[in-house]
């Protein structure tokens, strides 16, 4: 399934990597050959990406925005369409799970039942 968003975002445990996440959010960290955002939309192949900045780190959010050309969540969200929220630290899924109508409001959880994704 195609999102018309994915939306990343960052949660308050980018501290368990600092000083990693000191100057670039989580999602810009370099896992592999790829950034963790790039691996995301890989995976999610959506229409439009956004990213949220986490509590007290706008600048540093808006500083990625800026360097990637990718939109402020909130202008993105007013637009629409179906909507995936995506932790920035986790991993994508190898096989993306198909999500029906009713599906309005999933949680999916990672290790340690912290949730990754929200649709």
């Amino acid at each position: 399934m195609a999102f018309d968003l994915l939306l990343i975002y960052e949660d308050t445990n980018w501290q368990q990597l600092w000083p990693l996440t000191a100057t670039r959010p989580v999602y810009d960290i370099r896992v592999g050959a790829f950034r963790m955002w790039e691996k995301q939309r890989r995976a999610f192949e959506p229409r439009r990406w956004a990213v949220s900045a986490g509590t007290g780190r706008e600048a540093i959010t808006r500083a990625f925005a800026d360097r990637n050309g990718v939109a402020d969540s909130a202008v993105e969200t007013a637009a629409g369409g179906e909507v995936l929220w995506w932790n920035g630290a986790a991993l994508p899924p190898l096989a993306v799970p198909e999500l029906t109508g009713e599906t309005a409001g999933l949680r999916l959880l990672g290790p340690g039942a912290r949730v990754v994704g929200l649709r």
